[in-house]
C-alpha cells in the first residue's frame, strides 16, 4: 500500500509540473520537476517512517538513491549559472 502512495505522489507531482509549464511556457524542464518530485515523496516517506511499522527500511533506501539520481540528473543537465 504504501509504495502505490509514493508512487501516486510522485507522478502527481511530476505530470502535473510538467503539463501545467507545458501549458505556460511551451516547453517543460523535467529534471526541475523531477528532483520536486522525488523531494516531495521523501517528505512523506520520512512522515510515513514516524509511525513504526507503515514504512519499510528498503523503500525509505529506494526513495533516498532516487532523489540522488533526480540530483544527478538535474547537476549533470544544467550549467552551474542555470542552478
Amino acid at each position: 500500500m504504501t509504495p502505490l502512495i509514493l508512487m501516486f505522489v510522485f507522478f502527481t507531482v511530476f505530470l502535473g509540473g510538467i503539463t501545467r509549464q507545458k501549458a505556460r511556457t511551451g516547453t517543460a524542464d523535467y529534471p526541475t520537476w523531477s528532483i520536486i518530485a522525488s523531494l516531495s515523496i521523501l517528505i512523506v516517506a520520512l512522515l510515513f517512517s514516524v509511525t513504526a511499522g507503515f514504512i519499510r527500511l528498503d523503500w525509505l533506501i529506494i526513495v533516498v538513491s532516487l532523489n540522488i539520481l533526480s540530483a544527478v540528473w538535474l547537476f549533470l543537465d544544467k550549467r552551474s549559472s542555470e542552478i
